[in-house]
């Protein structure tokens, strides 16, 4: 017989009654009794116990509600929180009752809008913030328009790194040692353009 078959026998009946009767996780139950977890839940199931299930209970959503709620102009998600069910269920549900998903409108943004967004000098970022839309669909736009960007004025962080960090940083990425000749020609296009930008 193996250790932990002997563990689950040692456990008495009435140990694992009592602690499914107060609501008791077979975590919990093991930790007072001084064994496994997994030795209590074998030995739960093999007298025929049923767990004690923890955690939110999902509510049933009628069809009605559901229906309700898709009238609302509800998304699956805002649906799923009010029922407090996942919102895997809800598209089920909805599917089910043959409701089409309800989604949010994406904004869609003119080309007025965006030269008037660049006109004001506002970079992506501000321009996407102000037209309500994402930084992407913004700079794609203005790229099909033909018009540059604004790039963001102020202090430029230093880009230069220590002696240290460049040798370190050539050491792992190239696995060479530092004082190898084939180092100073990789670099130098780099080193170059950092200098000249600095």
């Amino acid at each position: 017989m193996a250790h932990w078959q002997r563990v689950r026998e040692a456990i008495p009946e009435t140990v694992i009654r009592a602690g499914v009767a107060a609501g008791k996780s077979d975590g919990e139950i093991a930790r007072e009794i001084g064994s496994y977890p997994v030795a209590v839940q074998r030995r739960r199931t093999a007298l025929g116990i049923a767990a004690v299930r923890r955690g939110r209970v999902p509510r049933a959503v009628s069809d009605g509600e559901l229906a309700a709620w898709h009238g609302e102009g509800l998304t699956d998600t805002e649906m799923a929180d009010r029922a407090g069910v996942s919102s895997g269920t809800i598209r089920c549900y909805r599917s089910k009752l043959g409701l089409p998903p309800n989604v949010r409108a994406t904004r869609r943004i003119t080309d007025d809008e965006v030269r008037e967004c660049r006109a004001k000098s506002l970079t992506d970022r501000a321009a996407a913030a102000r037209l309500g839309c994402a930084e992407g669909t913004y700079r794609r736009r203005r790229e099909a328009l033909g018009l540059t960007r604004v790039v963001a004025e102020g202090p430029r962080a230093p880009c230069i790194a220590s002696p240290d960090v460049l040798r370190r940083a050539v050491r792992l990425a190239f696995a060479l040692d530092p004082s190898d000749p084939r180092i100073l020609p990789m670099l130098e296009p780099y080193l170059a353009a950092e200098m000249a930008s600095a």
